[in-house]
């Protein structure tokens, strides 16, 4: 049986990037300057990205139309937040790789016929990666809470 539905969602990421050798100087001030000698870490950089997302969906349960959203029969909304950091080595134009590391969570909740948490899900991963012109490799492990 097919039940009819819709949904609405949305994300994005935004972050800050800056060379490794200032964010050790903000975290251990000092440090950052003396290794600044060292052949290319002025090559490493450090990104640190929010994670947001949100979506409300609908369900037309046996065709009829409801008293929710759109006539839906029920509505439910989730919203996403999190953090990801990376590291990150730029060894030529188009040549990089680094590793990176982040974790997520979402609240689930229906908001119509009754408003009622129905769920939350917790992401950590990490992962590595590396890219040579157009070519990119990816490993990533993580797990789930629900």
């Amino acid at each position: 049986m097919v039940t009819p539905s819709w949904e609405l969602s949305f994300s994005g990421k935004a972050g800050i990037e800056a060379p490794v050798v200032l964010a050790l100087d903000a975290v251990a001030p000092g440090i950052g300057t003396t290794l600044a000698s060292v052949p290319k870490i002025d090559d490493i950089v450090l990104q640190l990205y929010l994670l947001t997302g949100s979506s409300i969906s609908g369900e037309y349960i046996d065709g009829q139309i409801g008293a929710c959203l759109f006539g839906s029969s029920s509505t439910t909304g989730s919203i996403t937040g999190g953090l990801e950091a990376k590291v990150q080595v730029d060894f030529a134009d188009d040549i990089n790789a680094g590793v990176y590391v982040g974790g997520t969570g979402t609240i689930e909740i229906e908001t119509c016929p009754d408003i009622e948490l129905t769920g939350y899900t917790g992401k950590i991963y990490a992962g590595a990666f590396a890219q040579v012109l157009a070519f990119e490799w990816t490993e990533e492990i993580g797990a789930e809470i629900h």
